[in-house]
C-alpha cells in the first residue's frame, strides 16, 4: 500500500463491461482514480456502478484469533508460506461472510480472493473458476489457488460432507494446490478416506486440530 496502491481509470471500466460485471469497488482514499470524468462518463454508459468503499472498521464478533483452534496438515503435502498467508486470509473471511450468510467457502490465489461460493456444490463451485488467476496471470503450469470450507454448518450439510471424491477430483482437474475445511476430520475409516483421496488429488488438506 506504500508503494503501490491500486488505480483504476477508463481501461478498468471497458475491461469490467467487457466481463460482465455489474460495477466497481474501490478503497475509500485507499486507491488512486485516473480520469475521473471519463470514469463516470464510461461507468454511466455501460450502466455499471463506482463506489468507494470505507475501510472495514467493525470488530468481528467471536474468540480472540490468538485463541482461535489450531489448523493441522493432514496428508503428504504441505502448504507453502504464501499459502498459508492465503488460508489467514480464507480464515478470517469466512468469519465476516458467515455473518452475513454470504457464502460457506472462497477460493484463493496470492493473497487475493478469487471467488466466494454461492448455491453451487463445491465440485462445480471450483471448475466454475478454473485455473486459479490473479491480474490475468496463468498459474505457469504449477498448482495455485487455496479452497477455504467455513466448518459452521448452520443450514449447510456438515463439513465433512463436503469433502467427497468429486471434491479432490476437481481440486485435481483445476490445479488447486490445497483444500482447508474449518472442522474437523471425521474419526475412523472415513477420515482415513479423506486424506487418501487428498494424497490422491496431489493437494494438500487441511482441518482443525481435535483437542488432545
Amino acid at each position: 500500500m506504500r508503494v503501490d496502491l491500486p488505480t483504476i481509470g477508463p481501461e478498468t471500466v471497458r475491461r469490467a463491461e467487457a466481463a460482465g460485471l455489474a460495477g466497481i469497488a474501490i478503497g475509500a482514499g485507499a486507491a488512486i482514480l485516473l480520469e475521473r470524468e471519463r470514469v463516470a462518463a464510461s461507468a454511466d454508459a455501460a450502466g455499471l456502478f463506482v463506489v468507494g468503499i470505507a475501510p472495514y472498521a467493525v470488530p468481528l464478533h467471536g474468540p480472540d484469533p490468538r485463541s482461535a483452534p489450531v489448523l493441522r496438515v493432514v496428508g503428504r503435502r504441505a502448504p507453502t508460506p504464501s499459502e498459508r498467508r492465503d488460508i489467514v486470509i480464507g480464515r478470517e473471511l469466512a468469519g465476516v461472510l458467515r455473518g452475513h450468510a454470504a457464502g460457506r467457502a472462497s477460493l484463493l490465489s496470492r493473497e487475493h480472493v478469487l471467488a466466494v461460493s454461492g448455491s453451487l456444490p463445491l465440485p462445480a463451485f471450483i471448475a466454475a473458476q478454473g485455473r486459479a488467476t490473479t491480474w490475468g496471470r496463468s498459474s505457469w503450469g504449477g498448482r495455485r489457488g487455496v479452497l477455504v470450507v467455513d466448518g459452521n454448518e448452520g443450514d449447510n450439510e456438515p463439513p465433512e460432507q463436503c469433502l467427497d471424491r468429486d471434491l479432490f477430483k476437481a481440486a485435481l482437474e483445476n490445479g488447486l494446490a490445497g483444500i482447508v475445511v474449518l472442522a474437523a476430520l471425521p474419526d475412523g475409516e472415513r477420515g482415513n478416506e479423506i486424506v487418501a483421496w487428498a494424497n490422491e488429488a496431489g493437494v494438500f488438506l487441511m482441518c482443525l486440530a481435535t483437542e488432545p
